[in-house]
């Protein structure tokens, strides 16, 4: 299995982007129950790495991305992709496919969105329409026990909102030595940012402490009202670890690993540098007429409010890279699969639509949108549509497999090089993924 496999037999850690051309970012948007439509984009791409890899089925998705960021449903699938067998190990490896996600997702969903008139009641009147979320967060932290931030296979972002301090709290699995250590479980992490705001309370955890040694309590609710599309967020993080010259990261020069350790090179190449999956959950929000919410009052606001600020938020982010991506990059590097106008109006399904029929209509779009044709944002309309009859979105995802397969493959072989040229006490010292600590931070924006 040329580029995947270790000379012991494994599969061989992905090396650090410095070693590559590009950084490699997956991002998978927040949508509730509707995170079964990207499953089935992951499911459909896992498969072609393996395909790729020799058909070894040891093959993970996190074997190829350097960040994996989430919102909501996007934060839980990200964490679970990126979710240790065993963090004791010294090579550690992913416990999920995303075959394992979609089954989890199957089994839970209509456990944790199990409804009924009087919870119908308690939602419009009196508060989150699942009561505690006992049934959620207890199947959260049963999955994820004790395992933290700094166990991940992979970085991770994952966004969530502190409703005491009105701002966004970032969390992320960077390696990084110039900020304290705010370690969480990973349990929390994902509670929180699926804590849906009307459907779950917020999720509190501990946060840095201060200078009394007394720590910061952040109350947080889902991801999705910061960011429901976190790619310019999994952007900005890689970014500030480029400019903290984090060694998983820096130096950055396109096709020029030889320069690793030169002082003189530039930080950043911008997007030329990225090579981005993004994911979305949205195929039917439909629309609001004046109507229909002209005479709506606070209660009947609220599912409007969040729809609207989630589809404002998914379309600023999209329409922003993929203007940056033409400008700046190469917009073949940008893959954002999502419905395009229009399609899949025959029926629309909200965040907790769990029934059995709803899981298989939602499975039913996944398959579908693979057959799709290919999106993207056109810069003069703004709107995301066709760009070609003849691409389909599977042949896209196929195309970004190969570029993703490659990538890996470059990178081993730039590594083995390297390290080839080291003494063995600064291999040792350096270690065989350039990294000198295990710090990670919660960052506020």
């Amino acid at each position: 299995m040329e580029g995947a496999s270790s000379s012991s037999g494994g599969i061989a850690p992905l090396p650090p982007s410095k070693f590559g051309k590009y950084i490699t970012v997956l991002s998978i948007d927040g949508g509730g129950m509707r995170g079964l439509i990207p499953l089935v984009i992951l499911e459909f791409l896992e498969k072609e790495l393996q395909k790729l890899g020799g058909e070894d089925e040891r093959i993970r998705i996190s074997d190829y991305f350097d960040v994996i960021a989430g919102t909501s449903t996007g934060g839980l699938i990200a964490t679970m992709l990126a979710t240790p067998k065993d963090k004791e190990d010294t090579i550690k490896r992913p416990k999920y496919t995303a075959k394992d996600i979609t089954n989890y997702y199957k089994d839970l969903g209509p456990q944790i969105f199990k409804s009924s008139w009087w919870g119908t009641i308690k939602h419009w009147i009196w508060g989150p329409k699942y009561g505690d979320g006992k049934v959620l967060h207890e199947a959260i932290q049963t999955e994820m026990g004790e395992l933290m931030l700094s166990d991940t296979v992979t970085s991770i972002v994952v966004p969530t909102f502190d409703v005491s301090l009105m701002a966004p709290i970032v969390f992320s699995s960077f390696k990084n030595d110039r900020r304290p250590i705010t370690n969480q479980l990973l349990s929390d992490v994902c509670i929180a940012t699926t804590a849906a705001p009307t459907f779950f309370p917020p999720w509190t955890v501990k946060g840095r402490r201060d200078r009394d040694g007394n720590p910061h309590i952040l109350n947080l609710i889902d991801g999705g009202m910061v960011a429901n599309n976190p790619t310019m967020l999994a952007i900005g993080a890689v970014e500030r670890q480029i400019v903290k010259e984090n060694p998983d990261f820096f130096p950055v020069v396109a096709d020029s690993p030889s320069s690793l350790g030169n002082p003189d090179v530039s930080k950043s190449e911008g997007f030329k540098r990225y090579l981005i999956l993004s994911i979305g959950t949205e195929y039917n929000r439909g629309h609001y007429s004046l109507d229909e919410i002209k005479n709506k009052g606070k209660a009947m606001w609220a599912i409007p409010a969040i729809d609207m600020l989630m589809c404002a938020s998914e379309f600023l982010v999209n329409f922003n890279v993929a203007i940056f991506f033409q400008s700046q990059g190469d917009p073949e590097n940008y893959l954002r699969i999502q419905a395009t106008d229009g399609t899949f109006q025959d029926k629309k399904l909200p965040l907790d639509a769990a029934s059995k029929d709803d899981i298989r209509d939602l499975q039913r779009i996944g398959a579908d949108l693979l057959d799709k044709t290919q999106g993207r944002t056109n810069e003069i309309t703004l709107r995301f549509t066709s760009v070609n009859e003849d691409i389909k979105n599977r042949d896209a995802l196929e195309d970004f497999a190969q570029k993703l397969s490659e990538e890996r493959q470059y990178r081993i072989q730039e590594q083995e090089k390297y390290f080839a040229n080291k003494l063995p006490e600064e291999h040792e010292k350096e270690g065989a993924n350039g990294i000198n600590d295990e710090e990670l931070f919660v960052e506020q924006l």
